[in-house]
């Protein structure tokens, strides 16, 4: 009796002690893993051999989309939906801006013409929106990340051409938290941001709208030839 009590005791001693350590060192690869992904975290520059380099797949080709004009935000999203490069080749369809309560002669001839041939977007948080319209990529390297704010907006705005020249998603947020799962789900590990949103991944921030245009001068003129400057129109005035 006393051979078994103590067989049965010896069995708990060494059951406590495989559990201890294997709550040690579960804790240690937690640590491991945690400062693996702080060292991920870097903000720089990319020189443009790494720009180019940057991968993307679609689900869908050129999406023709109707967005709202209340959140001037949504047309920034949609724009590399709708309009994207295969290198130099352009991929286009519509990207239209639609007041729902009084709509355009235009956006309803254009609805009449090509019924349920469209995607619309007329409700929806930014990074509902934003999610939503990323699941047309299958898989990117990278993603343009628009802080929710003025900031945000005005830098955003002029990087947006940058998403389609590259076809990369675009998101909009105030914390990148909320579509952090979404980043992962695409394989993100490049991100150029605009505002003041903490990094993710290999990150570039926009500091001025001059930076975004001298990168896309070198962009362009890379891809398309000589150019000196460019233009960009704002969806807020449409």
């Amino acid at each position: 009796m006393a051979k078994t009590w103590l067989r049965d005791e010896r069995k708990e001693i060494a059951i406590l002690v495989i559990s201890s350590l294997l709550l040690i060192s579960l804790s240690f690869l937690m640590a491991l893993i945690r400062e693996y992904e702080r060292e991920q975290v870097v903000e720089t520059r990319f020189d443009l051999e790494t720009i180019e380099r940057l991968k993307s797949q679609r689900s869908l080709g050129a999406v023709p989309i109707i967005v709202s004009k209340d959140n001037p935000f949504y047309a920034l999203i949609a724009t590399p939906v709708a309009l994207y490069y295969e290198g130099s080749e352009q991929c286009a369809q519509p990207l239209l801006v639609q007041d729902f309560e009084n709509p355009s002669p235009s956006v309803c001839r254009f609805k009449n013409l090509y019924p349920g041939m469209y995607k619309e977007i007329r409700v929806g948080s930014l990074e509902e929106v934003s999610i939503d319209l990323s699941k047309i990529w299958k898989r990117s390297d990278s993603a343009l990340i628009i802080e929710n704010s003025q900031k945000g907006y005005e830098i955003g705005i002029v990087a947006v051409p940058l998403a389609s020249y590259l076809d990369i998603p675009v998101f909009v947020t105030d914390d990148i938290g909320k579509i952090e799962a979404q980043l992962k789900r695409l394989g993100i590990k490049y991100t150029f941001i605009c505002g003041d949103l903490k990094p993710y991944g290999k990150t570039w921030r926009f500091e001025s709208t001059e930076e975004i245009n001298d990168l896309l001068v070198k962009l362009i003129n890379e891809r398309f030839g000589r150019v000196s400057y460019v233009t960009i129109t704002n969806p807020s005035d449409t």
